[in-house]
């Protein structure tokens, strides 16, 4: 990669001069010696070729010479030819010296456009090979976060527009009882008591739920600037899953409940309760990477098909009777789904 670089700066270390010296190199070619005769005279053509002869006769409009060793006589317009710089040093100009003159400016400008196109390509170059070093990326989903997740992703660039993500979320262990959306024992159990209730944080340390999954992604980024930076799509495929547990005894109930009224209540033992959620989810994904430095921000936005294939069974026992319940289930929905992630990148 190192070489690239120094090959990219080669190119461009000194900006095209060639032709505005030309006129000065033809002229001076006699003088810094290339083997020609001193008594040649030298004839320097609108098209800038150059040959060195004996010049006969120099009329109105035409140039008669002869090469060297020869006796035909060649013929030139004037139009024809820029400069004679003769043998005795004297330098005669012709009506060709315009032509030459556009013709330099013509090269030059040639050379100056090249040049730009070379400039071009070497700062897209150097723009790619600073991209290139950063071929890892670990960031943190900052939206999984407000739901108590940690989603941690790694990506890597694997082609000029292309990598692969792999993106780990972990739901650590807690208490069922904590999530606001979660099964409440209030539902199950009811108690009541004169001049005394029973509220939500009574029911805290008897169930819990975990998970952990895995979503992998292939990112197709489609601005010049190639991966890992700009827009691309990515079609991602997550398996997570899920566990709740629940072993709920008679003791470990308020003491509200040991004074209750409800039949139903007061002839609770225990429970022992347990569900698996198996979730899929398939999104077709697009977003935007920045990349300023080491830091990276990835924000993405989507439509999630949810799959959803959940098992759970529980056993509730009573003084005189035993319940039990095991049923399995699968849905599935369309949600949206959006993203935002801060990282590093390497």
């Amino acid at each position: 990669m190192e070489k690239e670089r120094k090959n990219a700066s080669l190119l461009l270390n000194e900006k095209p001069r060639i032709m505005k010296k030309l006129l000065l190199i033809l002229l001076c070619l006699p003088m810094i010696g290339f083997g020609q005769d001193n008594k040649l005279d030298k004839i320097i053509f609108s098209n800038g070729d150059t040959i060195f002869v004996n010049v006969v006769e120099v009329g109105l409009d035409k140039v008669i010479y002869k090469y060297q060793g020869e006796k035909t006589h060649h013929i030139e317009t004037n139009t024809d030819i820029a400069i004679i710089k003769y043998s005795s040093g004297r330098i005669e100009t012709f009506k060709g010296l315009r032509k030459l003159e556009n013709h330099i400016q013509k090269e030059e400008e040639k050379l100056e456009k090249e040049y730009d196109e070379k400039l071009k390509k070497k700062m897209l170059l150097d723009e790619k090979l600073a991209l290139q070093d950063k071929n890892n990326i670990i960031e943190v989903n900052l939206g999984s976060l407000l739901f108590k997740e940690l989603c941690l992703s790694y990506e890597r660039v694997v082609g000029e527009k292309q990598s692969i993500k792999i993106n780990i979320p972990i739901y650590f262990k807690r208490d069922i009882n904590t999530i606001g959306s979660a099964y409440n024992f209030n539902n199950f159990l009811i108690v009541t008591q004169d001049g005394e209730t029973i509220t939500k944080n009574d029911f805290n340390d008897l169930a819990y739920i975990s998970g952990i999954g895995i979503s992998p992604e292939y990112r197709f980024y489609l601005t010049n600037k190639g991966a890992p930076r700009g827009f691309y799509l990515a079609p991602q495929l997550s398996f997570r899953t899920f566990t709740a547990k629940a072993n709920v005894k008679r003791t470990d109930l308020p003491d509200i409940y040991q004074e209750a009224t409800d039949t139903v209540s007061t002839a609770f033992n225990s429970l022992n309760a347990s569900g698996d959620v198996a979730l899929t989810i398939l999104s077709p994904l697009f977003g935007w990477k920045w990349i300023n430095g080491p830091i990276s921000i990835d924000f993405n936005l989507g439509a999630g098909y949810y799959m959803l294939d959940y098992k759970y069974s529980y056993e509730v026992i009573y003084t005189d009777s035993i319940d039990f319940i095991k049923d399995n289930n699968k849905e599935s929905i369309w949600l949206p789904r959006i993203n935002l992630s801060i990282g590093v990148a390497f």
